[in-house]
């Protein structure tokens, strides 16, 4: 007869850490030797020295969950926590943070959906699911308590011993590395996550017990302004994931941007950066008033911002919205929520971003004090760029019509961004020609469109976006910020178009100066206004006013 297959408790958390560090830690590991570029023995002890470290504080957890009825739940749930997070870091080069966590937890179905792929299954299937089913079925021999308890304490120690002596014998290596290298960490599985989720719960607890503050409670519009005859409506565009190097604005080779280039009048600030790589920090940001130096997501959410100073100011506020929220911005103000809605959209995805523009003259000359309405696009969301475009849009080609980036050239990948930002410009131009249409009925019209983050399309292995900020390339935090006014509209904003048109193309902007300037068009006067913030300011009743 056959003897049945069993396992110590020992063995399980030794054979368990093994596995997540060496074969769920591939891009971690493929960085680390990036970094090292080891070439001598000194070097490889070095690694080889980092990856024992790494086992020992591992099996170190596991040990303490060593007890019947605990340690194969706990093992499971590593090892699928650490397959997810691995296939995320692997495809798409994902560092795992408390801002990545938020964009997971507080996005919408139809984004979600996207990530979904065969591809995904599979490599959680081979990765996840069939090493946890090795783990439920193999008996473990399991000691009486005592035992159990006693051999836990020595073996949890022991691990801690050999991490401790590790780490203390190449402490200068391992310091060096880390601090140069602070994104390694972020590829660390499975500790990123948890270390993510720890962040990321307490900011949560910080914006929770927190007290929502008045902002600008000072603020009040220039007599002078409320007694003007013609109502100044401003529309502001919130784009999704559009990077500046790929509008031909901005110089971009290819014609990405046909119809905004032939806009007399049109501004496109040329040197425009994002407070961060992700819509749930830098849409909170933009509108905070709070300034990217100091900003944070608990901090935004505990107090107005600037379309509550708008309003308190006596303009009229509405946000339409084809994406997953507004992030808590609009909270308190008249909100449109357009995501499939119309004809022109994928069945399973948000609409088409032309939706935002239906019934919008309507909407904007009802604003009959003035007022401001905010367009939230979905933009240039990836992965699955080819479902943000109608088809009479898809002009570059081949285009990659799946999610699943790997399985695409880097052109394909590139073709199908490229037209997002085509379409971009068909809206933008679409918008602009009913906002002159709205002129011709007794209003002063503006249109402002920033981006709220760039978008990584393979650049240095990595694709999509929300690499911490610090470390983020300059493909996910260039941005696209682009300007116009009407004729009526420049002569009341005392626009030197000269001087602005110099300004756009060779001065530095980012998210900081948006709440400054809307507060400037409508003359709002508050002692959180800054003029120097305000891109409009310095060009204002000729050159001579420059600083």
């Amino acid at each position: 007869m056959a003897r049945r297959i069993t396992i110590t408790p020992g063995q399980l958390c030794l054979l368990v850490s093994l596995y997540i560090v060496a074969g769920l830690n591939t891009a971690f590991w493929g960085r680390l030797l990036g970094v090292v570029q080891p070439v001598g023995v000194t070097d490889w002890v070095f690694v080889a020295a980092s990856a024992t470290i790494l086992i020992a504080a591992l099996n170190a957890v596991l040990t303490a969950a060593a007890l019947p009825y605990m340690l194969k739940p706990v093992a499971a749930v590593l090892v699928l926590l650490s397959a997810s997070a691995a296939y995320f870091i692997q495809e798409f080069g994902t560092a795992i943070d408390a801002n990545m966590v938020r964009n997971v937890l507080e996005t919408n179905a139809q984004e979600t959906g996207e990530f979904l792929t065969a591809q995904l299954f599979g490599f959680i299937l081979l990765m996840g699911i069939i090493p946890v089913a090795l783990i439920s079925i193999v008996p473990i021999r399991w000691p009486t308590l005592p035992q159990t308890v006693l051999s836990n304490t020595g073996r949890g120690l022991m691990s801690c011993g050999v991490a401790a002596a590790l780490i203390f014998g190449f402490y200068a290596n391992l310091a060096s590395t880390i601090r140069e290298n602070r994104a390694l960490l972020l590829t660390l599985v499975p500790s990123n996550v948890f270390a993510a989720l720890g962040k990321y719960h307490s900011s949560k607890g910080a914006k929770a017990s927190g007290k929502f503050n008045t902002f600008g409670e000072d603020a009040h519009r220039e007599e002078t302004v409320q007694g003007a005859t013609r109502p100044l409506v401003t529309v502001l565009v919130v784009g999704e994931t559009a990077r500046s190097a790929n509008f031909s604005l901005n110089g971009y080779a290819r014609e990405t941007n046909p119809r905004l280039a032939r806009i007399d009048g049109l501004m496109s600030l040329k040197h425009a950066s994002s407070c961060g790589t992700d819509t749930a920090q830098s849409v909170p940001c933009m509108f905070s008033g709070i300034g990217e130096a100091a900003f944070t997501v608990a901090k935004a959410a505990g107090q107005e911002n600037l379309l509550h100073i708008l309003k308190r100011a006596g303009l009229d506020v509405l946000w339409r919205d084809n994406q997953s929220g507004c992030k808590g911005v609009c909270n308190g103000m008249t909100t449109e929520t357009l995501s499939q809605k119309g004809e022109a959209f994928y069945a399973d995805v948000t609409s088409h971003d032309e939706v935002l523009l239906d019934g919008l003259e309507e909407r904007l000359v009802a604003m009959e004090r003035g007022g401001i309405i905010v367009l939230h696009m979905i933009g240039s969301h990836g992965p699955a760029y080819f479902k943000r475009v109608p088809a009479a849009f898809a002009r570059f080609k081949p285009t990659c019509d799946t999610s699943q980036l790997s399985k695409c050239t880097t052109d394909q990948i590139v073709n199908s961004y490229d037209n997002t930002i085509l379409y971009t410009d068909h809206v933008l131009a679409e918008l602009i020609r009913i906002l002159r249409a709205v002129e011709t009925k007794g209003f002063d019209t503006a249109m402002i469109y920033v981006s709220d983050h760039g978008e990584s399309l393979g650049e240095k292995g990595l694709y999509l976006h929300g690499m911490p900020r610090a470390l983020a390339p300059k493909e996910q935090t260039h941005i696209p910020m682009i300007m116009w006014a009407s004729h009526s509209a420049q002569g009341r904003l005392g626009m030197d178009m000269e001087c602005l048109q110099e300004a756009v193309a060779t001065k530095r902007a980012s998210h900081d100066n948006l709440f400054h300037t809307v507060l400037g068009m409508f003359a709002v006067r508050t002692r959180l206004y800054d003029p120097s913030l305000d891109v409009l300011h310095h060009c204002r009743n000729g050159r001579a006013n420059r600083t």
